[in-house]
């Protein structure tokens, strides 16, 4: 297990540390207790558990994943709120940019920056977000994870749960469980 400190206000808290596979990615996922510091995908795993919640939805099972904090959410600023308003989407839904920028009182660019800087993907769905005009994402690194998830999708459309596909979507071809952060 990979741990270590992060300052918080007048103490410090232990942030543990793990990954387990997604398809043909690893999701590194920082979290304590019920609250979720960063989660990042990569092509290499670390040692280190991850929760049991986020072990099942890497599996392909359909979880409630709200029932854990995110410290993107925490704070009472405007990416706050818009985070706290995209975790309110559905599984198995969508939102537009324009949709969620209307229940914050924003544009729909400021929404977009906020998915791009998303630290904590899959516990805040930013990949049930896209564009009013072609219910797609905008950034080549989304058209390219949508792909990779379409092509899994194809592939597995015979059965009812295949480990590591994307099952969380409306439509197969805006599927994908990868936001515009950084690995």
């Amino acid at each position: 297990m990979r741990s270590g400190t992060v300052p918080r206000g007048n103490c410090t808290m232990e942030v543990r540390g793990g990954s387990c596979r997604l398809g043909l990615w690893y999701v590194h996922f920082w979290w304590s207790g019920n609250m979720v510091h960063r989660v990042r995908f990569a092509t290499t795993g670390i040692p280190g558990d991850v929760p049991a919640l986020i072990q099942r939805y890497c599996a392909g099972y359909v979880v409630d994943l709200t029932t854990l904090g995110t410290i993107a959410g925490e704070e009472d600023t405007l990416f706050g709120r818009i985070y706290r308003a995209v975790q309110e989407i559905p599984y198995g839904s969508t939102a537009t940019y324009g949709q969620v920028a209307a229940t914050v009182r924003t544009s729909p660019r400021v929404v977009g920056r906020a998915m791009a800087q998303n630290p904590t993907p899959l516990v805040v769905p930013c990949h049930r977000i896209v564009a009013a005009r072609t219910g797609l994402a905008d950034s080549p690194r989304q058209w390219r994870s949508r792909r990779h998830c379409s092509r899994w999708k194809r592939r597995a459309s015979e059965n009812r749960r295949v480990p590591g596909v994307c099952h969380d979507l409306a439509v197969p071809v805006i599927s994908q469980h990868f936001c515009g952060t950084g690995a």
